[in-house]
């Protein structure tokens, strides 16, 4: 079974995109844990967060079950690291650690006048990740072709 992972910079529509999924099929929407959340405004520690979070998503029967995520943590505390800290957190020493080998991702990309930087980061993280997982780069274009291409693009995983 399949993890879907929806990621992008800050106003790039992944959750208007996965709202438009959610409706058309019969997965379970991941709901990150508020307790994570909010210990990670408390103490500022994310990494060991995200860590805490991908346990709990490895304790998923993947066998039975696909999940839709917004924002894959690992993905996205290595975009946040880098903008936080200046420090890139890299991914490749992480990612068959951490992300289910059956994850899929759909990379929502912004306008192009939105979050430029945010955009060059998860671009550079992208063309690290699609060498071990399938990624659907989705271009800024009107909400039902955005929903069409993915539901393409998941179905071949949903079968």
């Amino acid at each position: 079974m399949v993890l879907i992972a929806f990621e992008g910079p800050q106003k790039a529509g992944k959750t208007t995109l996965i709202t438009e999924i959610l409706k058309k099929v019969d997965i379970p929407l991941w709901v990150r844990p508020w307790q994570i959340e909010r210990h990670k405004e408390i103490f500022g520690n994310y990494r060991m967060f995200v860590l805490d979070e991908m346990s709990l998503l490895w304790c998923v029967d993947w066998s039975k079950n696909h999940l839709i995520i917004d924002r894959h943590p690992l993905i996205s505390e290595c975009v946040y690291c880098k903008i936080r800290t200046g420090v890139p957190w890299d991914v490749e020493k992480e990612i068959h650690l951490h992300i289910p080998p059956s994850s899929v991702f759909v990379y929502c990309k912004p306008p192009e006048d939105v979050n430029q930087d945010q955009r060059k980061l998860y671009d550079e993280i992208f063309d690290r990740v699609e060498q071990w997982f399938p990624v659907l780069r989705l271009d800024w274009m009107p909400l039902e072709e955005r929903t069409k291409l993915t539901l393409k693009f998941i179905g071949r995983w949903l079968r």
